[in-house]
């Protein structure tokens, strides 16, 4: 269990994201290499790739041996799964975006499900598969780097957990990557009409005393550096993180680009009018 622990931890901080520091003062650099990894994302393309951004598995209620089997992706089926593959897969979002692909069979989203991020090594050792009883085509809610998208599914039952397994059945060559991006950045942003500004999401501690920004970007993204400058004297804070949101100002409109941490990680950016999407 402290195994799972220290992932949920890891978990927390990895959503969350951190400001850098803290230190003495200053501006940090603009963080260039955090758009390296995101050069080729087509941000001017109509509909743009779905940024998938991570299929919690715990998600649904489960035992604690349970848990663990989940965490570590291991299922085996126990029927046969539907062979007849939709005609089509839809997603939409909060702002009204939407777009139509093919759909894929339910066996190529089992596989999909199975290799998508896991735990590995020891914990999953003595780990027992979990049993699939059941699977239907349907529509679940997603979190994408344009909030929640609400894309055609595969919904798996799986024995000792509350609710479905799910797996997007649009075709790999519709999500950037073709699969889930483990990563998720900062405490979310919303971007302003105009989209120039963006209120970017973070967590800073109790003994922060400001924040400075530094803002990287490419045709293709944009990245966000906070550095934290300590109240004067301070030396014994809280280690509980707070979220903070700090307002910056981009050289274009966002549009189609994917917003990044200072790391690299992809960040859930929603419209100010909406404000959690």
């Amino acid at each position: 269990m402290k195994q799972l622990l220290g992932m949920a931890v890891l978990s927390v901080l990895v959503a969350c994201g951190t400001a850098t520091g803290p230190g003495s003062g200053g501006q940090p650099s603009p963080p260039t290499s955090a758009l390296a990894a995101w050069r080729t994302f087509p941000a001017t393309q109509a509909p743009r790739p779905i940024v998938l951004l991570g299929i919690d598995p715990l998600g649904q209620a489960f035992t604690n041996a349970s848990k663990i089997s989940a965490l570590c992706r291991m299922f085996e089926l126990s029927i046969a799964l539907p062979a007849e593959t939709p005609k089509q897969s839809t997603a939409s979002w909060a702002n009204g975006d939407r777009m139509t692909n093919s759909a894929i069979s339910a066996s190529e989203a089992f596989a999909a499900l199975k290799r998508a991020p896991r735990a590995t090594g020891g914990m999953c050792s003595g780990a027992l598969p979990l049993s699939v009883t059941a699977a239907r085509f349907g529509v679940a809610g997603f979190s994408t780097d344009r909030g929640t998208a609400q894309i055609s599914a595969w919904l798996f039952t799986v024995t000792g957990a509350e609710a479905d397994f799910i797996y997007p059945a649009v075709p790999a060559s519709a999500i950037w990557g073709g699969g889930v991006t483990d990563r998720q950045g900062s405490g979310g942003a919303t971007v302003s009409e105009d989209g120039r500004s963006v209120d970017f999401g973070f967590v800073g501690g109790e003994c922060d005393a400001s924040y400075q920004t530094a803002v990287a970007e490419s045709a293709s993204s944009v990245a966000v550096a906070v550095h934290a400058t300590w109240k004067e004297g301070a030396n014994v804070c809280d280690a509980r993180g707070i979220s903070r949101s700090i307002r910056v100002t981009l050289a274009s409109p966002l549009g189609g680009r994917v917003l990044l941490t200072a790391s690299g990680d992809p960040a859930v950016v929603c419209p100010e009018a909406i404000r959690s999407c």
